[in-house]
């Protein structure tokens, strides 16, 4: 497997006129593809299909090193999109790798356009012209025939700066404005003023309850296990054998009200510590779509050509309406371990905050409700919705997480 790994990588490499410090990327999409290969040793099936028991999906493939378009919004008059180099699929996202030369950074998109048909020549990460291209190819299809030539050529190729993705260059010396040097007692009073800020609200459970105000803050806590206890977020079961608990944590804020008018709000979340979620066993996709930018442009521009009614709204506690799909046990809440049940932890029905699969499984949920009340998808935008009325009028509801814009006719 090793083999035929490094066989893919090579070809991958040569295919795209990559350098070699692309190898790791080769590697990694090659992996991809050979799971989502037929294979005789499983009668016929590929990996991926019996692994998840999903079959695999072939409609997201493109060629490994073929140039692409990803959107980018610099500015009115700027280009609406920067050329890159496509270098496989990340992991756990509904988006693309791709390679940018003029930044130099790695880009994470969905939303790309690909020309497979036009491969890049070599990728310069200078502003080289094409005949300097064309004759380095050909200077090393000349010298092929040697192996100490290809030697060299591969030293001098790995040992150049344009070819590396981590360029090692010298940093200019950070100095701090003059202004902040010239006024010691402001920086002073605003290092002071963040201590205070920190100071207001517990990092822990034993913070909370020894500090002077511990009153008010039992009582957030108590209404959030309310809440969760309302929306049976968890049923208490005994741990199964070979299975693993999440651990989870108090999060506290406290929101400072209007003086002599509004008292200072006490908040209280239960987080769950997903950083020990297992890839493919507690969780497969984390990522949850968003509105775009244009559509949010063309809905105002239908409000205001058909002069709808526009309304905002968010939904509280969103993410613990999502509906999990694998079994999550989390440790009982620190202060609220039910009696003679210590031994018992939390099986999650529903979606936690903290969890890696809580923004998308609220938006399954979001989505399969909208579409069964004869709301339509956009195929453009899947974060966009919209019905027709009975008088021949549209409803439109545009999606970012827990956020919402609506626009119809009638309030």
């Amino acid at each position: 497997m090793n083999r035929t790994i490094i066989e893919k990588v090579r070809c991958m490499l040569s295919n795209g006129n990559l350098p070699k410090s692309f190898w790791a990327e080769a590697a990694s999409t090659a992996c991809f593809l050979i799971n989502r290969s037929s294979s005789v040793a499983i009668e016929k099936k590929t990996p991926q299909e019996v692994w998840s028991g999903n079959p695999a999906n072939y409609s997201d493939l493109k060629i490994f090193g073929c140039p692409a378009y990803t959107h980018v919004d610099n500015g009115k008059l700027e280009p609406r999109s920067i050329k890159c180099v496509f270098l496989g699929y990340k992991a756990g996202v509904k988006g693309y790798k791709l390679w940018c030369p003029e930044n130099r950074k790695v880009v994470i998109s969905s939303n790309v356009v690909f020309d497979e048909t036009a491969m890049i020549a070599n990728l310069s990460l200078k502003n080289s012209s094409n005949k300097e291209n064309q004759k380095q190819v050909e200077h090393q299809i000349n010298t092929e025939s040697t192996p100490q030539a290809i030697t060299k050529i591969d030293n001098r190729v790995a040992s150049s700066p344009q070819y590396s993705i981590a360029k090692n260059r010298t940093r200019r010396e950070i100095k701090p404005p003059k202004k902040y040097a010239e006024a010691d007692l402001v920086t002073y009073a605003l290092n002071v003023a963040e201590d205070i800020d920190a100071n207001q609200k517990p990092s822990n459970y034993s913070e909370a309850v020894s500090y002077e105000d511990s009153k008010k803050w039992m009582f957030a806590m108590q209404e959030e296990m309310e809440s969760l206890y309302k929306n049976r977020t968890w049923d208490l079961v005994k741990l199964p054998k070979g299975k693993k608990t999440v651990r989870c944590k108090w999060v506290f804020k406290r929101k400072e009200g209007t003086p002599e008018v509004e008292e200072p709000r006490y908040k209280t979340r239960l987080v769950a510590k997903g950083y020990s979620q297992i890839p493919g066993v507690d969780f497969t996709d984390v990522f949850s779509l968003v509105v775009k930018h244009s559509s949010i442009r063309a809905l105002l521009g239908i409000v205001a050509m058909h002069d709808l009614e526009l309304e905002q709204l968010d939904v509280k506690t969103a993410f613990l309406h999502g509906e999990l799909e694998e079994d999550i046990y989390m440790q009982q809440p620190e202060g609220f371990i039910f009696s003679e049940k210590e031994n018992y932890v939390c099986l999650l029905r529903k979606s936690l905050y903290g969890l890696k699969q809580s923004s998308r499984q609220w938006y399954k949920r979001f989505d399969s409700f909208m579409t069964s009340h004869d709301f339509k998808r956009s195929s453009l935008d899947s974060c966009v919705y919209f019905k027709k009325n009975s008088d021949g009028s549209f409803v439109y509801l545009l999606l970012y997480v827990d956020d919402m814009l609506i626009a119809a006719k009638d309030k």
